[in-house]
């Protein structure tokens, strides 16, 4: 299950796709859809209901189950289906990778895209309110509502947290995560007390709004809606980060890093701009590369303006040994200027001390697609190719980076891996230690 906080499971099937589901909430069952076919799934087997007139990747079902809300990332409209047959009922545009969610039982949707968000009337789309989406970036984000109906929170362009009231669309309340990372998906508790937050760096936030109003109110600024439950003396503090847990084992001061918890992509399904713009040819396991083998077995992208939902910073990447040398295997992607820093890498030390590597495009780090008549200081460690570049008559490649550990006797703890979120993006392959 990849969106099970967002309440929208997502389950990978033929040929690595994600098949989305839609739980239907008035009966056993759900819809799923693979392209553009659409089935009812029971435990009685699967029914046909017909194919989209689009195709779509995400899927919401009101609980009365008469509606279904179609979308797809690379659409700019949402399709508003009849959830008994697939039947389309009308077309919402909306803006590119568009999200939506059912209130009042199906009465009503919301939807955000492109620069809005707006209520409407699922029958015949009247306008119950429209506000500019709030935040910066670009792209639409994940949506949750609270059990009492009353409470929104959004994540437009999957970076900017905020409380709003489903009746009026009036903004009660921001919230910045303590942990950077694009918000992937959202969810309250059934007592609507808590508000969990899945992010594309893989942790889960979780905030208590009962005390976030406490303190609100005590300055006058509470917003109008429900009191909530009393807090359980018991639960955690305010904010929770998540994390992989570590299993103690000693690491030995040389070879591969491992940092999967922190991958944004599997090699198969990292592209960028196309889906045939892949790392064609890169299989997972260990590759020798500019003399040093590295484990290669997924993807870290980091995003900004081209990539709204992805993580500007990734921090606690797990070293914790001691090296004389760290290497990576990085690129970068999207078109920006041709040299100049685009992010960086930290280092922490155990006790505390830091040393920062600097990304210099043109220098240490160059872009993905390259010109094989044009000779690269330095040169890839690997390179592949794939339909979309070899059209263009351009190879891919990857490059090595070297870095000599100023300290080689104190423990390195962690890595963080940041960008400056402009359109020329770093991301990283794997990491060894020598």
């Amino acid at each position: 299950a990849r969106q099970v906080l967002a309440g929208v499971p997502q389950f990978t099937g033929t040929h690595g796709r994600e098949l989305p589901l839609a739980p239907l909430g008035n009966g056993p069952g759900m819809l799923s859809v693979l392209g553009r076919e659409l089935r009812r799934i029971t435990a009685l087997g699967v029914q046909p209901l017909g194919d989209l007139p689009d195709l779509a990747t995400r899927l919401r079902a009101s609980s009365d189950g008469r509606w279904l809300l179609a979308s797809d990332r690379a659409s700019t409209e949402m399709l508003l289906l009849s959830a008994a047959d697939g039947r389309l009922v009308r077309r919402l545009r909306v803006g590119y990778d568009a999200y939506g969610l059912f209130l009042a039982g199906g009465e009503d949707l919301v939807a955000i895209g492109g620069g809005e968000i707006r209520r409407e009337r699922s029958s015949d789309g009247r306008i119950r309110w429209s506000v500019p989406r709030p935040g910066s970036g670009t792209g639409a984000g994940p949506m949750a509502v609270a059990p009492d109906g009353r409470t929104l929170a959004v994540a437009p362009g999957g970076r900017d947290l905020a409380l709003l009231d489903a009746d009026t669309g009036e903004i009660w309340c921001r919230l910045d995560a303590p942990e950077p990372g694009g918000v992937v998906a959202l969810r309250f508790s059934p007592d609507g007390r808590h508000l969990a937050v899945a992010t594309a760096n893989h942790l889960a936030l979780l905030w208590d709004l009962g005390e976030v109003r406490a303190g609100l109110r005590d300055l006058n600024l509470d917003w109008p809606a429900p009191p909530l439950p009393a807090a359980d003396p018991t639960e955690s503090p305010t904010v929770a980060r998540i994390a992989p847990a570590e299993d103690g084992a000693a690491v030995p001061k040389t070879g591969p890093v491992d940092f999967q918890a922190h991958f944004t992509h599997t090699l198969a399904n990292f592209s960028s701009g196309s889906p045939d713009n892949r790392l064609s040819g890169l299989k997972p396991g260990r590759l020798t590369a500019g003399g040093i083998e590295f484990d290669v077995r997924g993807v870290l992208q980091l995003g900004g303006a081209m990539v709204p939902h992805l993580p500007s910073r990734v921090m606690g990447i797990p070293i914790r040994r001691t090296c004389r040398r760290l290497h990576f295997l990085h690129s970068s992607t999207w078109d920006g200027p041709a040299a100049g820093e685009i992010g960086r890498y930290t280092v922490r030390y155990a006790d505390g001390s830091i040393e920062r590597i600097p990304l210099v495009h043109g220098e240490n780090i160059h872009d993905w697609w390259i010109d094989p008549a044009q000779p690269l200081t330095p040169p890839p460690a690997w390179t592949g190719t794939n339909r979309v570049a070899g059209s263009n008559g351009r190879e891919l490649g990857l490059f090595h980076l070297a870095w000599e550990n100023p300290h080689p006797d104190r423990p390195v703890e962690s890595l963080s891996f940041e960008t400056e979120g402009l359109n020329r993006l770093p991301f990283l392959v794997a990491i060894t230690t020598e």
